[in-house]
């Protein structure tokens, strides 16, 4: 099981009284998003203490860009790998205020 927030915008809000508390998906229903972000069906879920670099296609390719591009694409990948093939559950810790 995952603790992760559900993903409306960037500013963090405890769960509403009565709001789901558990998100689950089948394996047929579970895609990686990035590296923080998994959609489980319709809903989409970002997990709590997991913070990846934004990969940015469009900036020039500095070191420390790159650096950070190549962080999110590992991440990404390594994610898929954990849930690939796997039922997904996260309980929610909160959601995103926006």
């Amino acid at each position: 099981m995952l603790a992760a927030l559900l993903a409306q915008g960037q500013a963090y809000a405890p769960p509403a009284p009565g709001k789901e508390r558990m998100i689950s998906a089948p394996a047929e229903g579970v895609a990686v998003v990035d590296g923080e972000t998994l959609r489980l069906g319709t809903r989409v879920v970002r997990l709590v203490g997991v913070h990846v670099p934004v990969r940015d296609e469009h900036e020039s390719c500095e070191q420390a860009h790159c650096a950070a591009r190549e962080a999110a694409g590992a991440a990404t990948k390594t994610l898929a790998e954990l849930v690939r093939g796997r039922s997904v559950s996260c309980e929610v810790a909160g959601e995103d205020a926006m």
